[in-house]
């Protein structure tokens, strides 16, 4: 229906309350100043007072006709005055086309075709669709962490890739999207000087391609340094860090493998191959830490 004059504003409008319990007597101030006794309503142990007989105002003086005791649960109502808010009612649906808050946001549902800013905290339980046209928010938040600590020792003899006992982690990716980021620290030992040895990342039992160095003529592939062992008393701190795409939501198992090179030797973790039973020698652990980052 057309109308004249400017459009008019959209404002959330309310009541405007005050609370007078505990005054006593029969003048009282207003809050706001009121044309006419029938501009608000006036309420006495929760039953309203009649405008004119058992009140009268005077711009905000309110003058009650009978005496108030402080125990009486007095209020008052401006029902003549409504009043724009900026706080928007927590169970209207909120809907706008860009939002900027400064505080924390509350409404049962809220809908916008622009930006929202806010430099306070917005919480809610859930937040629907997949972040495909977000901008601004970088992925690469850690999911889950997991780790395997291997304190006891383990030996090695022969030529063929062999896993370390002892030092896997499974762990359940929840997005095909999302990386797996592995660090592994393994102490390693020989019984012989002069022994070489490299360690190559499994994932469940196939080494992870790319997580090795190139295939060159005969040459061992790694995934650190092929350590040498200079004394049987020595141990290695042999180290790597790997980011895998599983692309998988289905439970996966990493897991170093151990390989000597071509002396007779014995390779060992976590101790030294010729240790002796004193404070010279040393046991220690090795581990593996496995994180789901957000793709």
């Amino acid at each position: 229906m057309p109308y004249l004059g400017n459009i008019p504003s959209t404002v959330f409008s309310g009541l405007s309350y005050q609370d007078l319990t505990g005054g006593t007597g029969t003048s009282f101030t207003l809050d706001y100043s009121v044309s006419s006794a029938q501009d608000i309503e006036v309420f006495v142990n929760n039953v309203r007072q009649e405008p004119g007989v058992a009140y009268t105002t005077a711009g905000t003086t309110l003058t009650m006709t009978g005496s108030i005791a402080a125990t009486d649960d007095f209020y008052v109502v401006f029902q003549a005055k409504t009043f724009g808010t900026v706080s928007h009612p927590a169970g209207n649906s909120l809907q706008a086309t860009t939002g900027t808050f400064s505080g924390a946001l509350s409404a049962t549902t809220g809908t916008f075709s622009g930006n929202v800013t806010s430099s306070g905290t917005i919480t809610a339980s859930s937040f629907s669709g997949d972040g495909s046209a977000l901008t601004g928010v970088s992925a690469g938040k850690v999911l889950q962490v997991l780790q395997t600590v291997k304190t006891d020792t383990f030996s090695h003899a022969t030529s063929t890739l062999t896993a370390i006992t002892g030092l896997s982690v499974n762990i359940t990716p929840s997005s095909t999207n999302n990386k797996i980021l592995v660090q592994c620290t393994i102490s390693a030992g020989a019984n012989n000087a002069n022994s070489y040895g490299s360690v190559q990342l499994f994932r469940d039992g196939s080494v992870v391609s790319g997580s090795v160095g190139d295939l060159a003529g005969s040459k061992q592939q790694s995934s650190t340094v092929n350590f040498k062992i200079d004394a049987s008393v020595v141990q290695k701190t042999l180290t790597f860090t790997y980011l895998d795409s599983p692309a998988t939501t289905s439970q996966v198992t990493y897991q170093p493998y151990l390989q000597k090179g071509l002396e007779t030797v014995t390779l060992y973790v976590n101790q030294a191959g010729g240790e002796s039973d004193n404070a010279n020698s040393t046991r220690s652990m090795s581990s593996i830490t496995v994180m789901e980052i957000e793709g």
